[in-house]
């Protein structure tokens, strides 16, 4: 609800309409001063082992192990791998990688550590590796994910991704799910 919207509901004069138009303009000063830093990761920082070690922990929560595909830190660093980092308040918060594969380019390892969720973290890291796929010439990205990250596909479908069969390497098993998306 904007400000004036609100204003113009409630009476000035009353305590609720005060506590209520606090918390308003607490939460925006606090949207106002959230400042992201996006960064590619060079090295193997203990931020970035941690924030990969939380990521895999969270990966093998979900599905056995045998379909879980979970690239090193060294697999990342390879000179054909653009993996970013975000960071807020100097506190790396996510993560997320474009893999360049000879034909394609496959998405990999996007997170938000959950303290760093709600804030368009991975919107942000997402539209950064998109505009690096567009600088290599490519006209098209891929990814898996897994089909219980549900909010990941949220995610995907809204930034315009669609369903499409396994690509590169990948075989058809129940724990995956495929999108592409075109520029």
């Amino acid at each position: 609800m904007l400000l004036d919207e609100f204003m113009a509901r409630n009476r000035p004069n009353s305590n609720i309409s005060l506590i209520l138009l606090s918390d308003i303009i607490v939460r925006r000063a606090t949207q106002i001063k959230f400042a992201m830093k996006i960064d590619r990761i060079s090295h193997a920082s203990s931020s970035v082992l941690r924030l990969l070690a939380e990521l895999n922990d969270y990966t093998n929560g979900l599905y056995p192990s045998e379909f879980n595909e979970l690239d090193s830190f060294a697999a990342l660093q390879l000179s054909h791998v653009l993996f970013l980092g975000a960071t807020v308040n100097n506190q790396l918060i996510g993560c997320g990688a474009a893999k360049n594969m000879g034909g394609y380019v496959e998405l990999k390892r996007l997170y938000v550590s959950p303290e760093g969720r709600g804030k368009g973290v991975a919107t942000i890291l997402l539209q950064n590796l998109e505009n690096h796929v567009i600088t290599l010439g490519f006209d098209r990205v891929f990814l898996e994910t897994g089909i219980y990250q549900h909010e990941a596909m949220a995610l995907y479908r809204l930034r315009g991704y669609t369903q499409c069969e396994p690509f590169g390497a990948y075989s058809a098993n129940p724990y995956s799910v495929f999108y592409v998306k075109g520029f």
